[in-house]
């Protein structure tokens, strides 16, 4: 998938904002993985989009949804070592 995907916008709510937080992370750090020039984008399940991107130390995967012209977190983690690979390779 192409890396010139533009995302301006993230829809942040209390559901998304609470789901990521189970996984130790802030809308904040989230949005950092969008300023990693090396980020990766790849096609998910039900027409969403991830993002693979550093945020730190960390390697964070986010799966979001199209919404107009903004897109709706529906998670984010630490990496898979699959998704470390990809990350890494490209």
């Amino acid at each position: 998938m192409s890396n010139s995907i533009i995302v301006k916008d993230l829809v942040w709510d209390k559901w998304n904002r609470v789901h990521i937080e189970k996984h130790n992370l802030t809308p904040k750090q989230v949005e950092q993985v969008f300023l990693d020039n090396k980020r990766v984008y790849q096609k998910s399940y039900n027409n969403r989009i991830m993002i693979i991107g550093k945020c730190g130390k960390r390697i964070i995967s986010t799966i979001m949804a199209k919404e107009g012209k903004k897109y709706y977190v529906i998670t984010a983690r630490d990496a898979s070592k699959e998704e470390r690979l990809n990350y890494y390779e490209n």
